[in-house]
Protein backbone atom coordinates (compact mmCIF):
# COMPACT_ATOMS: atom_id res chain seq x y z
CA UNK A 1 0.00 0.00 0.00
CA UNK A 2 0.92 3.21 -0.61
CA UNK A 3 2.19 6.22 2.11
CA UNK A 4 0.26 9.58 0.90
CA UNK A 5 2.81 12.09 -0.14
CA UNK A 6 0.44 14.46 2.90
CA UNK A 7 -2.00 13.83 5.46
CA UNK A 8 -6.04 15.23 4.54
CA UNK A 9 -5.00 17.13 8.42
CA UNK A 10 -1.63 18.71 6.63
CA UNK A 11 -3.69 19.96 3.61
CA UNK A 12 -6.73 21.30 5.53
CA UNK A 13 -4.39 23.36 7.60
CA UNK A 14 -2.84 24.67 4.69
CA UNK A 15 -5.92 25.85 3.03
CA UNK A 16 -7.12 27.26 6.40
CA UNK A 17 -3.93 29.50 7.30
CA UNK A 18 -3.24 30.78 3.55
CA UNK A 19 -4.15 34.43 3.58
CA UNK A 20 -4.72 34.76 -0.33
CA UNK A 21 -7.86 32.59 -0.13
CA UNK A 22 -8.97 33.38 -3.37
CA UNK A 23 -6.76 34.35 -6.36
CA UNK A 24 -6.16 37.99 -7.11
CA UNK A 25 -7.73 39.33 -10.18
CA UNK A 26 -9.32 41.78 -11.52
CA UNK A 27 -13.29 42.59 -10.42
CA UNK A 28 -15.72 40.92 -12.38
CA UNK A 29 -17.55 44.39 -12.46
CA UNK A 30 -17.89 47.59 -11.27
CA UNK A 31 -19.83 48.28 -8.02
CA UNK A 32 -23.52 49.44 -8.62
CA UNK A 33 -24.15 53.12 -9.47
CA UNK A 34 -26.05 53.36 -6.35
CA UNK A 35 -23.71 51.32 -4.29
CA UNK A 36 -20.50 53.35 -5.52
CA UNK A 37 -22.03 57.07 -5.05
CA UNK A 38 -23.47 55.80 -1.36
CA UNK A 39 -19.68 54.32 -0.50
CA UNK A 40 -18.36 57.91 -1.58
CA UNK A 41 -20.54 60.20 0.11
CA UNK A 42 -20.58 57.97 3.51
CA UNK A 43 -16.05 58.16 3.18
CA UNK A 44 -16.93 61.98 3.24
CA UNK A 45 -19.26 62.13 5.63
CA UNK A 46 -22.05 63.19 4.00
CA UNK A 47 -25.54 61.94 5.68
CA UNK A 48 -23.13 61.00 8.70
CA UNK A 49 -25.48 62.82 11.69
CA UNK A 50 -23.91 65.91 13.66
CA UNK A 51 -23.66 63.96 17.00
CA UNK A 52 -21.77 61.19 15.69
CA UNK A 53 -18.62 64.11 14.78
CA UNK A 54 -19.49 66.72 17.50
CA UNK A 55 -20.12 64.22 20.76
CA UNK A 56 -20.55 66.76 23.06
CA UNK A 57 -21.76 70.43 22.56
CA UNK A 58 -18.78 72.09 24.85
CA UNK A 59 -16.51 71.14 22.44
CA UNK A 60 -18.04 73.78 19.68
CA UNK A 61 -19.30 76.50 22.18
CA UNK A 62 -21.50 79.11 19.87
CA UNK A 63 -19.57 81.65 17.75
CA UNK A 64 -16.60 79.57 17.31
CA UNK A 65 -14.59 77.43 14.27
CA UNK A 66 -12.90 74.15 14.58
CA UNK A 67 -10.61 72.98 11.54
CA UNK A 68 -9.82 69.41 10.91
CA UNK A 69 -8.96 67.19 8.37
CA UNK A 70 -10.45 63.80 7.83
CA UNK A 71 -7.47 60.61 8.33
CA UNK A 72 -7.77 58.30 5.24
CA UNK A 73 -7.63 55.45 7.47
CA UNK A 74 -10.39 56.27 9.74
CA UNK A 75 -12.83 56.63 6.55
CA UNK A 76 -11.39 53.57 4.93
CA UNK A 77 -13.14 51.49 8.43
CA UNK A 78 -16.15 53.45 7.87
CA UNK A 79 -15.98 51.87 4.36
CA UNK A 80 -15.57 48.35 5.41
CA UNK A 81 -17.96 48.59 8.56
CA UNK A 82 -20.83 49.63 5.91
CA UNK A 83 -19.80 46.80 3.83
CA UNK A 84 -19.29 44.30 6.56
CA UNK A 85 -23.14 44.25 6.96
CA UNK A 86 -23.33 41.25 4.07
CA UNK A 87 -20.05 39.52 5.39
CA UNK A 88 -21.34 36.41 6.72
CA UNK A 89 -18.64 33.78 6.79
CA UNK A 90 -14.97 33.64 5.74
CA UNK A 91 -16.32 32.91 2.43
CA UNK A 92 -17.32 36.59 1.98
CA UNK A 93 -14.47 38.22 3.83
CA UNK A 94 -12.16 36.15 1.99
CA UNK A 95 -13.91 37.65 -1.33
CA UNK A 96 -13.58 41.34 -0.14
CA UNK A 97 -10.15 41.03 0.77
CA UNK A 98 -9.34 39.98 -2.70
CA UNK A 99 -10.76 43.18 -4.00
CA UNK A 100 -10.35 45.86 -1.13
CA UNK A 101 -7.01 47.37 -2.72
CA UNK A 102 -9.19 47.87 -6.37
CA UNK A 103 -12.38 49.22 -4.47
CA UNK A 104 -10.17 51.59 -2.16
CA UNK A 105 -9.02 52.76 -5.69
CA UNK A 106 -11.91 53.09 -6.99
CA UNK A 107 -13.12 54.78 -4.00
CA UNK A 108 -10.73 57.66 -4.44
CA UNK A 109 -11.84 58.21 -8.13
CA UNK A 110 -15.04 58.63 -7.02
CA UNK A 111 -15.07 60.84 -4.19
CA UNK A 112 -14.82 63.34 -6.64
CA UNK A 113 -18.14 63.30 -8.32
CA UNK A 114 -20.02 64.01 -4.43
CA UNK A 115 -19.79 67.93 -4.80
CA UNK A 116 -21.28 67.38 -8.37
CA UNK A 117 -23.66 64.70 -7.79
CA UNK A 118 -25.31 67.07 -4.77
CA UNK A 119 -25.79 70.28 -7.06
CA UNK A 120 -27.66 67.70 -9.40
CA UNK A 121 -25.42 66.66 -12.31
CA UNK A 122 -26.09 62.96 -13.30
CA UNK A 123 -24.38 60.17 -12.05
CA UNK A 124 -22.47 59.32 -16.14
CA UNK A 125 -21.47 62.83 -16.32
CA UNK A 126 -20.05 63.66 -12.64
CA UNK A 127 -18.42 60.02 -13.11
CA UNK A 128 -17.03 61.13 -16.92
CA UNK A 129 -15.68 64.42 -14.83
CA UNK A 130 -14.07 61.85 -12.07
CA UNK A 131 -12.24 59.33 -14.48
CA UNK A 132 -10.89 62.29 -16.23
CA UNK A 133 -8.53 63.78 -12.99
CA UNK A 134 -5.64 61.82 -12.34
CA UNK A 135 -5.08 62.78 -9.19
CA UNK A 136 -6.40 60.73 -5.90
CA UNK A 137 -6.99 60.20 -2.48
CA UNK A 138 -5.96 64.01 -1.86
CA UNK A 139 -6.12 65.15 1.41
CA UNK A 140 -9.70 66.24 3.03
CA UNK A 141 -9.85 69.04 4.96
CA UNK A 142 -12.78 71.15 6.50
CA UNK A 143 -14.30 73.28 9.48
CA UNK A 144 -17.26 73.32 11.27
CA UNK A 145 -18.75 76.66 12.10
CA UNK A 146 -21.25 77.24 15.01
Amino acid sequence: MRVPATTARAVLHARLTDPAQEAQLEPQGDLPPYMESFLAHIRLLVGVPFEYLIPDERLLPPESIRFFYLDRSWTDRLVDGAIAVGQIGSREEAHYQARAAVLTQLLDQSERMVRPLQRGTSFVTAKAASDADEEQGTLVTGFVLR
